[in-house]
């Protein structure tokens, strides 16, 4: 159940936006796999909208494309302002070094 001025994430705009950068990125699915850490099949079931990746996946997908996690996820509408509010992470291995 919601609240009221609570945010509705959109599952299927996120997975459009997601599909649409992977598509217009310039980038095979393999070479991509290889920037992100994950496998070429993965970025295909990206790509075609069919999963979602995991957190940290998807804040290394966003920064790989160069595109704002927050307007992926709907909180913004201009896909390169990562100041808006995002949690893009810059070096996501680094941040998780520093928590343990």
């Amino acid at each position: 159940m919601y609240r009221k001025g609570t945010y509705r994430l959109n599952i299927e705009e996120v997975k459009r936006k997601l599909s649409e950068a992977i598509q217009n990125s310039g980038f095979t699915h393999k070479q991509l796999a290889e920037k992100v850490g994950v496998s070429e099949s993965a970025i295909s079931n990206y790509s075609r909208g069919k999963r979602l990746p995991r957190v940290l996946t998807f804040a290394r997908l966003c920064r790989c494309l160069k595109i704002s996690s927050s307007f992926v996820l709907g909180l913004q509408s201009d896909k390169n302002d990562s100041a808006a509010g995002g949690f893009l992470v810059q070096n996501p291995s680094a941040e998780i070094a520093k928590k343990h």
